[in-house]
C-alpha cells in the first residue's frame, strides 16, 4: 500500500505523462525548498505564506508546481502551483491554493489550464484513496462561477465548493 506521500510523487507524474503527451511545455514537481521562500515571500497574489506554514509540514499535504520548459531547461521561477490537503477522517481532498503566476502571457503554455491540471490531479489522488468528494477551499469570488462550470456547488457555510468525484470526471475530454 502506497504512502500519501508516494501517492503524491505518482499524481505529479502522471500529470506530467499528460502534459508530455500533449506536448505541453510544463515541468511539474512537488514545492521545493526555494519555490517555497519564495512563494513565502509574497510571490503571487494569495496568501501562500499562511497556506504552506499551516498545510506543508502535514503528512496529508499534497502540492505540486509548474515550471516552464524552455530549450529543454526548467525554469527556476513557478509558473503556477497548488497546495491541498487529504482529510483522511472525512474522506475529503481539499484544495486550498491554486495560482497560476502567468497573468499577462497569452501565448504561455500555462495560460488558462491551471486549474484543469489541478482538477486532473484532485481526481487521480482522489481515485488512489477511495475518495468520492473535492473541495476548493475559500474559493476567490471571481472564480466561483468558473469553478461551477467544472461541477462545484457553494455549500451552505459559504465558504466552500465542493463537487463529487464523478462531476469533474470529464475535465480530461476538456483539456486536449
Amino acid at each position: 500500500m502506497l504512502t500519501l506521500d508516494e501517492i503524491g510523487q505518482v499524481v505529479r507524474n502522471s500529470i506530467q505523462l499528460i502534459l508530455d503527451s500533449a506536448k505541453v511545455p510544463l515541468a511539474v514537481g512537488p514545492i521545493s525548498s526555494e519555490d517555497f521562500t519564495l512563494l513565502s515571500r509574497g510571490y503571487g497574489e494569495l496568501e501562500w505564506d499562511y497556506a504552506l506554514t499551516k498545510h506543508c509540514n502535514s503528512d496529508s499535504c499534497y502540492d505540486f508546481c509548474i515550471k516552464l520548459v524552455e530549450q529543454g531547461v526548467v525554469q527556476a521561477i513557478p509558473s503556477g502551483a497548488a497546495l491541498c490537503t487529504f482529510d483522511s477522517n472525512e474522506n475529503i481532498f481539499k484544495i486550498h491554493m491554486i495560482e497560476s503566476f502567468v497573468y499577462d502571457d497569452a501565448g504561455h503554455p500555462l495560460k488558462g489550464k491551471m486549474t484543469a491540471i489541478t482538477l486532473m490531479s484532485a481526481f487521480i489522488f482522489s481515485k488512489a484513496v477511495g475518495c468520492t468528494r473535492i473541495q476548493i477551499i475559500e474559493p476567490v469570488r471571481e472564480l466561483k462561477s468558473y469553478y461551477a462550470g467544472f461541477g462545484f456547488i457553494e455549500i451552505s457555510c459559504g465558504y466552500i465548493m465542493e463537487a463529487s468525484l464523478s462531476d469533474i470526471g470529464g475535465i480530461f475530454n476538456n483539456f486536449a
